[in-house]
């Protein structure tokens, strides 16, 4: 990104007014230099700091240890979920028995659980569940787990095991989702060796 100062420094620490980005990159109308080349990387690197800030975080989520249908499952129980920025929530019948929970929020998806389910087979449907939900990415971590990341970045609602019984899925936060923050960035760099200002051209 091209930055547009309504200052600058200059190498004596002096701060001048210009109304106007610089014209030409290695006499930028007074302004104390361009980025040197030795100094590059470091300024795209303390730009990647930034932007890692601005962007935001996505929450990720674990369904873990998630047991089979010889477990004590219950129809008409629930976890808690956000899908995207949707809060809801996914709620189980066992072997076709159990009415929807209606706990608040969106209801996501039901899953029915049967006796004769492996922890694979639980695990399976819960991964194709949240496939199928909208800015969400599911990956399986081995036969009883799922990884979950919503797709937009921000402060979510926690997913729980709702009314679930029996630990029959253990649910954790892997990383809080964080909230954008909407403080440009001002296209400066420090030089961290002379402490001169710089100014980062979008193309550096």
């Amino acid at each position: 990104m091209a930055a547009v100062l309504n200052d600058y420094i200059d190498d004596a620490g002096t701060n001048h007014g210009i109304p106007n980005m610089p014209t030409d990159r290695y006499s930028p109308n007074g302004l104390a230099r361009v980025t040197p080349k030795s100094n590059r990387g470091a300024a795209s690197e303390e730009f990647a700091v930034w932007q890692g800030a601005n962007i935001g975080q996505c929450e990720e989520t674990s369904f873990s240890a998630i047991k089979g249908g010889d477990a004590s499952w219950t129809g008409g129980t629930y976890l808690l979920f956000t899908n995207g920025t949707v809060d809801g929530y996914i709620w189980f019948t066992f072997n076709g028995v159990g009415s929807d929970p209606t706990p608040g929020g969106t209801a996501h998806a039901r899953i029915n659980i049967k006796t004769a389910d492996t922890p694979r087979n639980v695990t399976s449907k819960l991964f194709l569940v949240l496939r199928n939900l909208a800015d969400t990415r599911v990956d399986m971590e081995g036969t009883d787990s799922v990884n979950v990341a919503n797709m937009i970045p921000g402060v979510r609602t926690d997913a729980t095991a709702g009314n679930l019984t029996d630990n029959v899925i253990t649910v954790s936060v892997l990383r809080q989702g964080t909230n954008p923050d909407a403080t440009p960035w001002d296209g400066t760099f420090t030089d961290p060796i002379d402490g001169a200002q710089n100014l980062v051209y979008n193309d550096e």
